[in-house]
Formats: structure tokens, sequence, C-alpha cells
């Protein structure tokens, strides 16, 4: 729709769904009655973890709240929750499209060893995350891929924090190769 030729009317729209990163073309081209539905979710759950309600705030980089059915945490190192800051998306009680096994993995201990591993009896999805104190979820970035140049560790995260910070990056996009 953006530098298309054909003028389009679009003010019906009031709600546009995503996922990934926000879309600042819905504020620019669509307008503030437009809420933007963003959401965050794993291929493993087939689901969501967080996203919007229609009855909830939208904040600039945060997802509303976590999805019905969805207990979800932020968690510290020690497997304490955390409020407000960084920390370990977590789901401390069982949801309705968790899996409950891995393919060719008979005994379980493939998904036992990815899963809960780090947090016994508590999922652990591989992403960083703040649960703030209105009850919103930033998202930060993968915490399980991490790249190593030469013994420095860095995630994503850390890659985009800085380069996003460049007015002359609108979006980015980090992979590791070789």
């Amino acid at each position: 729709m953006a530098g298309s030729a054909v003028a389009q009317d679009l003010s019906s729209i009031r709600v546009v769904g995503c996922t990934g990163s926000a879309l600042p073309w819905v504020g620019e081209h669509l307008g503030a009655h437009v809420q933007l539905a963003s959401t965050s979710g794993g291929a493993d759950v087939v689901s969501g973890f967080a996203g919007s309600a229609p009855n909830t705030p939208v904040r600039a980089g945060e997802l509303s709240v976590p999805h019905l059915g969805v207990a979800l945490a932020a968690h510290d190192a020690e497997g304490l929750p955390l409020v407000d800051r960084v920390g370990e998306l977590v789901v401390t009680r069982p949801m309705p499209s968790m899996p409950l096994c891995f393919w060719n993995d008979p005994d379980g201990t493939r998904y036992r060893e990815a899963c809960f591993s780090t947090y016994p009896g508590v999922w652990r999805h591989g992403d960083w995350i703040t649960r703030t104190s209105h009850g919103s979820v930033i998202v930060h970035g993968r915490s399980d891929s991490t790249l190593n140049r030469h013994g420095v560790r860095l995630g994503s995260a850390d890659i985009h924090g800085v380069v996003e910070q460049l007015p002359e990056i609108a979006a980015a996009l980090v992979i590791g190769a070789e």
C-alpha cells in the first residue's frame, strides 16, 4: 500500500495483526484509531505467549498482555520471577498447546533437556523478556542464539540494541553466518 499509485480507502480498518517487530507504517498511514495487535509466540507451542487485547492499552515496543491460558513470567538465573527487569521467558504452568514430546525422542530426554533443564518443571522458551509492572511484555530477542566470535558471546538482542539506535536504520535482522 505504501507508495501505491492506487488510493485505497482504509478508514474501516480498526485492528492490524502482526508478529515480530512492530510496524511503524500502521501509525503513520492508518492513524491512531487503528490498534496494532502484535504477538509473540513459538512454532514449538503452535501458539502465542503474549499479544494484544482490545481492552488493554497499546504502548510502543510492548505486547499488551500474556495470552489467555499462558502463565508467562520472566525469570532470573536462579529461577526467581522478575518485574520491570529483563529475564528468561518462562511458562510456569502447562498451557493448552504445549507439546508433550519431540518426534524420535522415545524416552523424552531431548524434550526435557531442551525445555525444562534450566528451570526444573518450568518451560524455558529461549527469549529475553521484561514483564512490566503494568502487565505488558517486552520481547528483547533470543537468549539461546548466541554468536561467539573469538570468545566474545553476543546475542541478537545485543546487536539489535545498538544498530537500531542509529537514525539511518529503520529495521535490522541479525543472523549468524560463517
